[in-house]
């Protein structure tokens, strides 16, 4: 790693230097003309702009594949010093360019970092081998999962065809199965047959304005009991009954209260 890195992660150049004077390139920090400038100023008005530019680090561990990462990490913190808060916030990217929370798991590699339903899944990009502590490559594309859409929400589609919902967790959005005609949801581990149901149309009601009667179509809104909203149209759910355990085995699903 080159000595002065830490410079070629944050410091940029004076803005305008490049191209114009230092007179100049005060008028345009000031959006002025050169001529109205008073004749002395400091260069605060032109001091060197601090921000990331993470290229370089991310191509110094790419080119570090194959070394201990024990090394590595003693070059970065022998280039970066801590106790600042530009060697602090370095240091922290440079943690993020390679997984070091990984294990072996029946003799292959896997990454701590996060678990799935599936359980845990081989480490991307760079990462760090337990065993012999080196840096490590995997470029394996991700796996593209095609969505399901189904009432608006978006679902992956995963074993005996149970949907789970994209992104975090959030009302009404719960591990869900359609069998035939009918929808089982699995909310706080116990599953239940849902029943769903249509927004009746709006009606008509009479209304008196300024001493007038006055006939304006009033929304029949229902009540989600999954979302908790009330809906003005579309579809919503209406009831929910709990699976028995005839249903439970014959579907294979499987009950896991919290």
């Amino acid at each position: 790693m080159r000595a002065d890195m830490m410079k070629v992660l944050t410091e940029r150049p004076r803005a305008g230097s490049r191209n114009c004077n230092y007179r100049q390139a005060r008028a345009i920090a000031k959006r002025t003309d050169p001529d109205d400038l008073p004749s002395y100023e400091g260069m605060h008005i032109t001091e060197k702009n601090f921000s990331d530019l993470i290229g370089p680090l991310r191509k110094y561990f790419r080119s570090s594949v194959g070394r201990r990462y024990d090394d590595v990490w003693s070059e970065v913190c022998a280039n970066v010093p801590s106790g600042t808060t530009v060697g602090d916030h370095l240091r922290q990217h440079a943690k993020w360019e390679c997984d070091t929370e990984t294990r072996v798991l029946d003799g292959q590699v896997v990454s701590k970092s996060g678990f799935f339903r599936s359980g845990y899944k081989p480490p991307r990009g760079l990462y760090v081998d337990p065993r012999d502590g080196i840096i490590y490559c995997n470029e394996d594309p991700r796996p593209r999962y095609k969505s399901i859409i189904i009432d608006g929400l978006a679902y992956n589609k995963k074993e005996n065809g149970v949907l789970y919902p994209y992104g975090e967790r959030r009302s009404g959005r719960y591990p869900l199965k359609v069998i035939g005609d009918q929808r089982a949801m699995q909310i706080d581990g116990i599953w239940y047959w849902i029943e769903m149901a249509d927004v009746p149309p709006p009606v008509a009601r009479n209304f008196a304005v300024n001493g007038k009667l006055v006939q304006k179509m009033v929304p029949t809104s229902r009540y989600d009991i999954i979302t908790g909203e009330f809906k003005d149209k579309g579809r919503y759910h209406a009831d929910k009954r709990q699976m028995c355990s005839r249903d439970l085995r014959k579907h294979g699903l499987i009950n896991q209260p919290r």
